[in-house]
Parts: structure tokens; C-alpha cells; sequence
């Protein structure tokens, strides 16, 4: 009994082949095959990196749509052509905090491509065009955008010329408005001789007025001596 079953496992044995090599040679070659498909042998990694690639991506979507909808407000005062309700303190805050906003938004841009740079031999072909066709997406924004604020920086300089030879204008209108003694040099010389003369003229009737005055004491004492010698 004991020497049947020893006959059988002895068979079984003979029958068993240890396949471990060539099971390590197929993961092997199957591995080989993902790297030149440009599948990522770690699929965690992978989906981490692109969901963080997602999130920086939509988060300057966001600041870029931010900022637009403050150029946009920018703009309508911008080309406000009023003389007298010129928001000149809200367009200077603007524009100061659009600039910032498109230094920083540059900055974005670039990091997150050399963070698509960074992963480009543990993506795929396919992961990596997509992650590329968005990073220049975002840069075309920020170009169109950037252009837009210098557009609307340039209406500005012009519109702030127009108004400062409107006002030019009209300050030249209310002085040929005022009457002709102080219409030039000259007039306002004219007015103030005249006025001077008055002034003398006053002086000299005081000085006469004081002269009577004098006059007319001395007539008392003399009176007032005769009266004495009589």
C-alpha cells in the first residue's frame, strides 16, 4: 500500500514541471510591452498625476475667467469719455490688480507645463498630448487677454488726451467769456490803473476835505485875534 502510493506521488511528480521562469518571462515581456505602448506600470501613479494635472488646469481656467470678467470692467470705464465723472482712482486699481493677476497667471502656466514636462516619460502618448493641447490652451487665453488690456490701456492714454485739450478748450472759452479789462495783460493793467486812479482821486478829496478843515481853524483864530485886539 505504502509502496503504491509512494509509486503515485512519484508520477504525480514526473507529471508537475516548475514553471516560475517562464511565468517571470512573461511579466517580463508583458511590462516590456506597456513601456512601448507608453502604459504607466503604475496605475495609482498615474491617475494622482493626472487628477493633480486636472486640478491645477481647471484652477487657472478659473483665475484666468476671474480676471477677464475685471479687464472687462476695466474696459467700460476705460472708454468712458466723461469730463467731469472720470473714475480715475477705480481704473488705476484695476489696472494695477489685472497686471498682478497676469504675472501670476504666467507663472501658473509655466509650472504647470514643466510639471506635464516632468511626467512625460511615465505618461502615456495619448495622456501627454491632451495634457499638452490644454497647457496651450491656457497660454492662448492669457496672449488674447494680455493683448486686450494693452488695447485697452492704449484707449485710455487717448481718451485721457482728448479730455485733457477738452478742457484746455474750455478753460481758453470762459476766459475770452470775461469782460475786456482782464482779458489779457494789458486789460487787467488798464482795471488796475483805473481803480488806482479812483483811489487817489479819494485821497485827494480827503487831503482837500482835511485842507478846508485846516482852513477853516485858521479863519477861527484869526477871527478870534481880531476879536481880542478890538
Amino acid at each position: 500500500m505504502v509502496e503504491h502510493l509512494a509509486n503515485r506521488l512519484s508520477a504525480t511528480a514526473m507529471t508537475c514541471r516548475d514553471r516560475t521562469q517562464e511565468f517571470m518571462a512573461t511579466c517580463k515581456s508583458m511590462q516590456s510591452r506597456q513601456q512601448q505602448n507608453g502604459i504607466q506600470p503604475n496605475p495609482t501613479g498615474a491617475t494622482r498625476q493626472r487628477t493633480e494635472f486636472t486640478l491645477i488646469a481647471k484652477r487657472i481656467g478659473k483665475d484666468l475667467s476671474s480676471t477677464f470678467t475685471k479687464l472687462e470692467k476695466l474696459t467700460l470705464l476705460a472708454k468712458r469719455k466723461s469730463l467731469f465723472d472720470d473714475k480715475a482712482a477705480d481704473i488705476e486699481e484695476l489696472t494695477y490688480i489685472i497686471k498682478k493677476d497676469i504675472n501670476s497667471l504666467n507663472k501658473q502656466i509655466a509650472q504647470l507645463q514643466e510639471f506635464v514636462r516632468g511626467r512625460g516619460a511615465q505618461s502615456s502618448r495619448h495622456v501627454q498630448t491632451h495634457s499638452n493641447t490644454v497647457v496651450v490652451s491656457l497660454q492662448s487665453r492669457l496672449a488674447s487677454m494680455s493683448n486686450t488690456f494693452k488695447n485697452v490701456l492704449e484707449v485710455r492714454t487717448e481718451n485721457l488726451k482728448e479730455q485733457r485739450s477738452r478742457r484746455e478748450h474750455f478753460t481758453q472759452s470762459t476766459i475770452s467769456s470775461l469782460p475786456p479789462p482782464i482779458m489779457n495783460g494789458h486789460g487787467r493793467h488798464m482795471h488796475f490803473l483805473a481803480f488806482s486812479s479812483h483811489v487817489h482821486s479819494t485821497e485827494h478829496l480827503l487831503v482837500e476835505f482835511d485842507f478846508e478843515k485846516q482852513g477853516s481853524h485858521r479863519k477861527t483864530e484869526l477871527n478870534s485875534l481880531r476879536f481880542v485886539s478890538h
